[in-house]
């Protein structure tokens, strides 16, 4: 047998092999008006409480967030992970035109609905990371979809994109100033320092400046190298698709979704935020530059949830991604906020969550 024979058979074998991917969990396809969403459900469902996680982007693929963090999730409660449509191994023809807030929404319902008629759970938290705590806050605006919801964990969610922009502009400006003390690439730096000062309002062009230059910094790890693993099960063995991680069709929601200027800033839910009056926790990074820290505080502001079950925690030494840098630190603050909501909706000791 040749060389390349033999790699092509260990290749062949190693991919057949069983993976967790394949056999955790269960794994079931959602038909959803024209898309068909894949949905991954693990953890301990005999707990009676399930949480679905919104994944951010959008495009991001729900498997490449997985981790330490979500294995700690999963040992007391179910967790819920599915792609959105036009994102990681979501199939189906979803068109263009389909990719609105709107869609978005009736598809996270369509997923609640299917966990609550499968599993039955007795509470159902959701957990939106980024654009999916923009679409949870979405999300719960409606008060009869709110009714089917326990809690909100949200994780450095963007809940206005008008108001947050300003607000991810002071946090790069910030990180310049702090490269220019360091004598760092002076003339760089001095660049983005006074382009972050102008305020420049929000739209394609300067969100998508602002993207390129958050990029050299570490908002999204604070350990700047740190990033998201991609593994051999990952690629070759993860859910519906082989590498599905591939499939993000980033650009394809994004245009989208960001088609100009004026639907950009119409993903704007401040002044409607009173209607939420569930529990809610703002679970944030210190260091998170993708959506800054003062997001949290302005988000707990406009909520109509009673002072008592709103919660604001804030992990140290990571960024926007505080599930992959600091995971017992997620877990146990995801776990604690879970517990004490469940215990005070079923009237058993531990109380709300405190203020």
């Amino acid at each position: 047998m040749t060389t390349t024979a033999r790699f092509a058979l260990l290749t062949l074998l190693a991919s057949t092999a069983c993976s967790p991917y394949q056999t955790e969990g269960e794994f079931m396809f959602l038909r959803q008006d024209d898309a068909e969403l894949p949905i991954w459900v693990r953890g301990n469902l005999d707990s009676g409480t399930i949480v679905i996680w919104l994944s951010p982007g959008p495009g991001d693929p729900i498997e490449a967030l997985r981790g330490a963090g979500t294995d700690l999730l999963e040992q007391h409660v179910g967790v819920v992970y599915w792609d959105q449509r036009g994102c990681g191994t979501a199939q189906g023809n979803a068109s263009p035109e389909s990719f609105t807030v709107e869609q978005f929404v009736d598809d996270t319902d369509a997923v609640v609905e299917l966990v609550r008629q499968r599993y039955h759970p007795e509470h159902v938290f959701l957990l939106g990371h980024s654009w999916g705590g923009t679409l949870a806050t979405a999300y719960l605006l409606d008060p009869v979809r709110q009714a089917k919801i326990s809690g909100f964990i949200d994780l450095a969610g963007n809940h206005d994109f008008p108001t947050v922009f300003p607000m991810k502009l002071a946090w790069l400006q910030q990180y310049a100033e702090e490269q220019l003390a360091r004598g760092h690439e002076v003339a760089h730096w001095r660049g983005v320092r006074d382009w972050a000062a102008s305020r420049p309002p929000l739209g394609i062009a300067s969100f998508e400046h602002w993207s390129g230059l958050v990029e050299e910094t570490n908002a999204a790890f604070f350990d700047p190298d740190q990033d998201i693993e991609v593994s051999f099960d990952l690629v070759f063995r993860s859910g519906g698709s082989a590498l599905a991680y591939l499939q993000v069709n980033r650009d394809y929601v994004v245009d989208s979704l960001y088609r100009d200027d004026a639907a950009m800033r119409a993903i704007a839910f401040r002044d409607q935020m009173h209607r939420i009056t569930l529990p809610v926790l703002a679970l944030w990074g210190r260091q998170d530059g993708i959506v800054p820290l003062p997001a949290a505080d302005d988000a707990l502001a406009q909520l109509g949830t009673p002072a008592a079950l709103r919660e604001r925690v804030v992990i140290e030494r990571a960024g926007h991604f505080t599930f992959l840098e600091q995971p017992e630190a997620f877990a146990d603050a995801v776990v604690d906020f879970v517990d004490r909501t469940v215990a005070a909706s079923d009237g058993t000791a531990g109380g709300p969550p405190a203020g």
